[in-house]
């Protein structure tokens, strides 16, 4: 009988020959690329970043009312925030050409962080027609649309840290929460 064969380096450790089991599984080569080159996921954290930022200027957004902030230092401080979020998706983009295996598909990894910058851009462009038109205070339909701005924001920066554990069953509870705000 001949002696056992030492397994493959990407098998389990002590085994002889190829995993097959479900639990366990053979690497695929594009797994073995992941883990030959090193761990991208600085993606995830600017995308994390990003959701943060939607939400700190919802907020700002917010504190154009009576007895706050005026529309003219509610639209800068949104301008302030939104550039912020303009250098995180050049960060995203700049990242994306430097990096040759990315953690999901990179057209997937540009999509989202540009849905996201869309989000800052329509949060300032609201609270610029503000300031444009000289609202005193916000009326009662524009507090709620704030309202469910910031709720709906805080739902998106819950949900983008699952990307990065793939934890689809959140993001689609995610998803259906932040249609829920919709109506």
């Amino acid at each position: 009988m001949a002696p056992p064969v030492a397994a493959p380096f990407w098998t389990s450790p002590g085994r002889v020959g190829p995993v097959t089991s479900e639990c366990e599984g053979t690497m695929g080569l594009q797994d073995v690329i992941r883990w030959l080159l090193p761990k991208e996921d600085q993606f995830f954290l600017l995308m994390e970043k990003q959701a943060a930022t939607i939400t700190r200027a919802a907020i700002a957004l917010a504190r154009f009312a009576p007895g706050q902030e005026d529309a003219r230092t509610v639209a800068r401080a949104v301008l302030d925030i939104e550039h912020e979020g303009d250098a995180l998706l050049h960060d995203v983009e700049e990242s994306l050409a430097k990096t040759f295996v990315t953690p999901i598909d990179r057209e997937d990894i540009q999509r989202l962080a540009s849905l996201l910058d869309d989000v800052l851009d329509r949060t300032n462009e609201a609270a610029r027609a503000m300031d444009l038109y000289g609202l005193d205070e916000p009326t009662p339909p524009m507090r709620r649309q704030m309202e469910l701005l910031i709720e709906t924001s805080r739902v998106l920066e819950a949900a983008v840290p699952h990307l990065r554990a793939a934890n689809y069953e959140a993001l689609v509870t995610a998803h259906h929460d932040a249609k829920k705000l919709e109506k």
